[in-house]
């Protein structure tokens, strides 16, 4: 998926799993991310305006 241009706006992504996932330029507006596991993900560049990212486990995450 090189290049490729990962739209979740308004996604129920609760207790996803994206967990050492390169999810570069992805757009989560409005997203749920509550729960999900982020642990180790590249989220350089990411659009998060409105996401709820309550109770995700952000450890590692490269933002950028």
């Amino acid at each position: 998926m090189d290049g490729a241009t990962l739209n979740f706006a308004g996604a129920d992504l609760r207790s996803v799993n994206f967990s050492g996932a390169n999810l570069d330029g992805a757009d989560f507006t409005d997203a749920d991310l509550t729960d999900a596991n982020l642990n180790g993900a590249r989220l350089r560049g990411v659009g998060l305006k409105g996401a709820n990212i309550k109770g995700a486990n952000t450890v590692d995450v490269k933002w950028v």
